[in-house]
C-alpha cells in the first residue's frame, strides 16, 4: 500500500510505514507501529559515501515489499552495486538486505543501518501533541540490539532487532558491517524485529521470508474462507471486489479477543465505533461472524458512567479507542472517547441486521443489555434534545466539535457559512435511531419482552411522525441537513439525506425525490455523490467535507436507493464509483475531488485521503447487495432478491451464503432488472426465496 510518498505494511495490530527507498527515517512519521505507539523511528540503509538510487519496487501484499536499489554510478560507468530489501511484516518485522557486486573486480563495502526506538505516542508522531523526549534503556550483545521504555502509564514498551550475520560494530543508535565480496560475489544480512507492549519475550530465531509468508497466507486463506464468495462474469468488477475482499482483511485487527477492521491506514489503525458499524453493515451478509465481533466489542467498552473528559455517558458507544501512552496516563481521552452522536443508534442498527441474518436469539440475548442500554440513551437524549431529536452538543478540544461523520470543523454549515448554535440535530442521525429502535423492538418481540418492545416502537415512530415536518424543506425538495439549537433548519443542501433512504424512515414519495436529487448534475460527478451540492455557497470540490466525493457516503446512498426500490439509479452510482476505483487500480481512498467527470481518466485525488479505510473497503459488497436485493429474515427461513446487473454484467454468483443454519449458493444471470434467481445448493434448513419480505 502506497501515497506516494510512503508504503504502508499492515499485520494484525501492528503497521508499518517507510519511505520508497524501505527506510524509516522518522519524517513523515514513518515508523513501526504497535498500539498506538512508534516502536521504531529508525531502521535507515547506507552504503559507505555511495548514494542508493531507487531502482524499483514490488508490493505483492498488505504485508510485504520487495525493494531494488543501485549505487550511483560515476558518469558514464554502469552501477556495479546492486541491493534487494526484502521485508516482511507478521507477528515480527523481519527484512533480508541482498547485496551483489556486479563488476568483475573485487569490492570493500561499509554497509549501515542507522537505528532508533523513541516510543512516541501516535498523537505526538501527527503533532496533535507536544512532543516530549524519552530516553529508552538499551541493551547491546553482538548480535542484537534491545530498547525498553517504561511511561508514565507504568507500561513497559520494547523492541528488540537480531542480526545475522552479526554486524562488524554495534551501538544503541547504529549496526555496520565491513563486508568484502569478490567479482561477481553476493551476499545477505538478515534483521528480525520484534516488540511488544509488558514482558519481553525470549529471542526467536532467524526464520526465512519464505516461511514467514506462507504462514501469513495460512493465516489469511483461513480468514478468506469464513467470508462468502462472490463470481462475476465483469472482469472489472471482479478485480475491485478482488482488492476489497483484501483489504478488509488485511485491515482486522484483533481487540479484547475479538476481530474488529481498523478505521484505515495509517493513523486510524484502531477501533472506531461509527467506522466499524457502518463496515459491520456493509459486509454483514458476507460475513456475519464478523458483525457479531464487532458488537461483542463495542458492547464490552460501553460507556457505563457520566465522565465530560471523554464524554461518556451510560449507554454510549465509543467513538475511538486508543492504548498508548497518553490515552493511558490520562493526557488524552481517549480511553475510549465517545464524542459521537451516531455510534449509538447505528450499533442497534447493525444488531437487527444480524438477528435478521444469522436468526441467533442467543446472541441478541447475550446484548441484550447493552443493547436496552443503548435504546435507553438514545431516547433520553431525544427528550433532552431539540424538537425532541437525537442531537449532540459537541466536545472542547481536543474533542470533537462535530460529531456525525462529517466531523471537520466545517462540517455543518448553514448557507452563509455560519455555524448553527449546539445542539444540533443531523438529519440522518434520526433515520439511523429510527430503524435502531424499531429493529430492537423486533428483538425483544423475539424474546418474550412485549413491554419494551412497545415502547422502543412507540418511541421509532414518534420519530418517524415528527422527522417529515421539521427537516423537510420544500422549496428545495429534499431534507435539511440538521436542526440548530433553536429548532431552525440547516438548510444547506448535503449528501446526509442519502443516508435516511437505507432507515426506512422516508414514505416513498419523499424517498424518490431524495433518491432523484441526489442523482442529478449537482449531486453526482459522474463519478459520485458530492457531499455538498455545487450550488451551494460553501462548495468547494476538494474540501474534506463541503463538496468532495466520499466513496462510503455514495455506497450507503445506493444502498438506500435499492431498498426504496431504485436499482436502476443505485445501478448509476455503482458503474459512476466502479470507473472511479479502477483510475486508482481498484483500491479508492478515503475520498477524491468532487469535480464534474470530463475526459480524465480517473478523479482528483486529495492528498490528505487515507489511502485504505476499512467502510471504502466495505462500500462495493453494500452496493453490490442492493443491486442484488437481497434482504434476508432467517427467524422465518427466508430471503428476498429483486436483482438488477449493473451494465456489462450478466452472471453473479454468491457462493456460501450463510441464512441461520443454512447455507446456500445464489445465482442470477440475465440483464437489468430482467434477471432469473437460482438457489444451485443448500446445506441445512430449506428457505424460501421470494421477491419481497
Amino acid at each position: 500500500m502506497s501515497d506516494g510518498s510512503r508504503l504502508f505494511l499492515k499485520r494484525g495490530n501492528a503497521f508499518l510505514v517507510i519511505d520508497p527507498t524501505g527506510d524509516i527515517s522518522g519524517e513523515e512519521g514513518s515508523g513501526l507501529y504497535l498500539e498506538d505507539t512508534r516502536h521504531l523511528d529508525r531502521f535507515a540503509l547506507s552504503l559507505g559515501d555511495g548514494r542508493l538510487h531507487l531502482a524499483g519496487m514490488e508490493i505483492p501484499s498488505a504485508y510485504s515489499v520487495r525493494i531494488d536499489l543501485i549505487e550511483e554510478g560515476s558518469e558514464g560507468r554502469d552501477p556495479n552495486i546492486y541491493i534487494k530489501r526484502e521485508i516482511v511484516l507478521s507477528s515480527h518485522l523481519l527484512e533480508v538486505i541482498h547485496i551483489h557486486n556486479l563488476s568483475g573486480s573485487p569490492r570493500v563495502l561499509n554497509l549501515a543501518l542507522s537505528l532508533g526506538a523513541d516510543f512516541k505516542d501516535i498523537f505526538e508522531v501527527r503533532g496533535i501533541v507536544e512532543s516530549r523526549r524519552r530516553a529508552p534503556s538499551t541493551r547491546l550483545r553482538e548480535v542484537d540490539i534491545q530498547w525498553m521504555w517504561r511511561g508514565v502509564d507504568r507500561v513497559s514498551r520494547w523492541t528488540r532487532i537480531l542480526f545475522r550475520p552479526p554486524p562488524s560494530t554495534i551501538s544503541k543508535s547504529s549496526a555496520v558491517w565491513n563486508l568484502s565480496l569478490g567479482p561477481k560475489e553476493s551476499t545477505s544480512i538478515e534483521a528480525r524485529v520484534d516488540f511488544g507492549i509488558g514482558r519481553t519475550t525470549a529471542a526467536s530465531n532467524l526464520e526465512s521470508i519464505q516461511s514467514v509468508i506462507k504462514s501469513v497466507e495460512r493465516d489469511r486463506s483461513k480468514e478468506l474462507r469464513r467470508w462468502a464468495g462472490l463470481e462475476v462474469d465483469n472482469a472489472q468488477v471482479a478485480a475491485w471486489l478482488g482488492r476489497s475482499m483484501n483489504d478488509a482483511v488485511d485491515l482486522l485487527m484483533t481487540v479484547d479477543g475479538h476481530r474488529v477492521p481498523a478505521a484505515g491506514l495509517p493513523w486510524y489503525a484502531t477501533l472506531f465505533g461509527r467506522d466499524s458499524l457502518i463496515f459491520g453493515l456493509e459486509t454483514v451478509y458476507l460475513n456475519p461472524q464478523l458483525s457479531m465481533g464487532i458488537l461483542y466489542s463495542l458492547a464490552a467498552l460501553q460507556g457505563r458512567e457520566h465522565d465530560s473528559h471523554r464524554e461518556e455517558e451510560p449507554g454510549k458507544i465509543l467513538h475511538e479507542l486508543r492504548r498508548g501512552e497518553l490515552a493511558g496516563s490520562g493526557q488524552i481521552p481517549h480511553t475510549p472517547y465517545f464524542g459521537t452522536v451516531d455510534a449509538t443508534p447505528l450499533f442497534l442498527c447493525l444488531l437487527s441486521e444480524v438477528y435478521l441474518w444469522t436468526g441467533n436469539l442467543g446472541f441478541c440475548e447475550e446484548l441484550y443489555r447493552p443493547a436496552a442500554a443503548a435504546a435507553a440513551h438514545i431516547q433520553d437524549r431525544m427528550e433532552s434534545g431539540v424538537g425532541s431529536f437525537l442531537s449532540y452538543v459537541g466536545g472542547r478540544p481536543p474533542g470533537q466539535k462535530h460529531q456525525g461523520w462529517k466531523d471537520s470543523d466545517m462540517g455543518v454549515t448553514h448557507p452563509d457559512g455560519s455555524e448553527p448554535e449546539p445542539p444540533i440535530a443531523l438529519c440522518e442521525v434520526q433515520g439511523y435511531a429510527y430503524w435502531g429502535l424499531k429493529g430492537l423492538a423486533g428483538i425483544a418481540r423475539a424474546l418474550g419482552d412485549e413491554e419494551r418492545a412497545t415502547g422502543w416502537e412507540g418511541s421509532a415512530n414518534d420519530l418517524r411522525d415528527g422527522f417529515d415536518a421539521a427537516f423537510w424543506m420544500p422549496a428545495k425538495a429534499s431534507y435539511a441537513l440538521a436542526l440548530d439549537g433553536q429548532g431552525q433548519q440547516v438548510k444547506s443542501q448535503t449528501s446526509n439525506p442519502g443516508h435516511l433512504l437505507m432507515c426506512g424512515i422516508l414514505a416513498r414519495e419523499r424517498a424518490r425525490r431524495v433518491a432523484r436529487k441526489l442523482i442529478d448534475e449537482s449531486f453526482f460527478t459522474g463519478w459520485g455523490v458530492r457531499t455538498m451540492s455545487k450550488s451551494e455557497r460553501q462548495y468547494h470540490p476538494l474540501s474534506y467535507h463541503n463538496g468532495s466525493v466520499w466513496p462510503h457516503d455514495t455506497a450507503v446512498t445506493a444502498w438506500g436507493m435499492s431498498r426504496c426500490g431504485f436499482q436502476e439509479e443505485a445501478s448509476t452510482l455503482f458503474e459512476g464509483l466502479l470507473d472511479s476505483a479502477r483510475g486508482f487500480h481498484f483500491r479508492l481512498p478515503e475520498l477524491f475531488g468532487g469535480f464534474a467527470r470530463g475526459g480524465e481518466g480517473r478523479p482528483v485525488p486529495i492528498p490528505q485521503a487515507c489511502d485504505i479505510q476499512a467502510w471504502v473497503a466495505g462500500a462495493p459488497f453494500l452496493m453490490l447487495r442492493g443491486l442484488l436485493g437481497i434482504e434476508a429474515d432467517a427467524p422465518s427461513g427466508r430471503l428476498s432478491a429483486k436483482p438488477f446487473l449493473p451494465s456489462e454484467t450478466s452472471y453473479l454468483r454468491v457462493a456460501s451464503l450463510r441464512l441461520g443454519d443454512t447455507l446456500l449458493d445464489m445465482r442470477v444471470e440475465g440483464e437489468g432488472d430482467k434477471c432469473e434467481v437460482e438457489i444451485s445448493r443448500v446445506e441445512g434448513p430449506e428457505i424460501e426465496l421470494c421477491e419481497e419480505l
